[in-house]
């Protein structure tokens, strides 16, 4: 099963409205096979308010593709990571937010 990325990308940044805290420095998602997986990266010690509104916002992103067309369940893998500005964050699948830094 294949899920197009345009269908990741609106999920998600759906899911995102109301998530985001200003130390969320990006959001990335990609999809392969039965298996989803959402990048957040964070600015600075992460704080268990933005785990669980990262969390939320997975949960919203669960809701629409938990379940493939065949019935097949799909696997998440949900990474919240600390890279502090100026550190390059690594790309995967493709961004769903990207907050503008200087």
């Amino acid at each position: 099963m294949t899920i197009p990325q345009y269908k990741l990308n609106l999920s998600a940044q759906r899911a995102l409205l109301g998530h985001v805290t200003p130390s969320l420095r990006a959001a990335c998602i990609s999809a392969e096979n039965k298996k989803i997986c959402i990048f957040f990266y964070y600015d600075g010690e992460i704080s268990d308010d933005q785990k669980e509104l990262a969390q939320s916002a997975v949960d919203d992103i669960i809701s629409d593709f938990h379940i493939d067309d065949e019935g097949n369940t799909i696997e998440f893998n949900i990474n919240i990571l600390q890279i502090d500005y100026p550190q390059k964050m690594p790309l995967h699948g493709s961004w769903v937010y990207y907050r503008h830094e200087v």
